[in-house]
């Protein structure tokens, strides 16, 4: 059901949460405005974590899956290199990738790669079935390639993984 029946009034105006309702207008645009918020809560949650390198992740990982939503939900599919070199794309590589691809991200759209290069289907050095569910179809073979248009980088393991040029290569204004 929708409206403010499933809600303690009294307890959230004492709290000073602002409740509304929107009769009649339960459609994606409501679910996907509430994904919005729920995202932005968390990344204000990662703040109150008390180790500061921990929360720099949590607040890393909501930014940009606040970005990646709100790119999907003005219709931009966005090209996102996944970047996992040093010590390969392990599992928080992979979970990320499965994040992205949760947003609204189409397949074909996001490169992943490691310290042997792009993951792309047919490669066979250093693959896993993990790695191998999110092979891409590009043509790419070096982050360098893979790069080149490019709207979001994501690199999740080592330091200076890109180099001005490569910044360059990617799409305006990325991210």
């Amino acid at each position: 059901s929708v409206g403010t029946e499933h809600i303690d009034l009294d307890a959230a105006r004492r709290r000073g949460l602002a409740v509304s309702s929107t009769p009649g207008t339960l459609v994606a645009s409501v679910a996907e405005t509430a994904m919005l918020l729920m995202l932005g809560a968390a990344m204000q949650a990662a703040l109150v974590i008390r180790r500061p390198d921990q929360r720099r992740h949590g607040l890393v990982l909501a930014a940009m899956a606040t970005t990646i939503l709100a790119l999907t939900l003005e219709g931009i599919a966005p090209r996102v290199v996944l970047a996992a070199l040093g010590v390969g794309a392990g599992a928080a590589a992979i979970a990320c990738t499965e994040l992205i691809k949760a947003l609204g991200v189409p397949n074909e759209n996001v490169i992943m790669c490691d310290s042997k290069g792009v993951i792309y289907q047919g490669r066979t050095e250093g693959m896993n079935q993990w790695k191998s569910a999110h092979a891409s179809t590009t043509k790419a073979r070096t982050l360098k390639e893979a790069l080149v248009g490019a709207d979001v980088f994501l690199g999740l393991s080592a330091a200076k993984a890109l180099s001005a040029e490569d910044v360059l290569a990617m799409a305006p204004q990325p991210i």
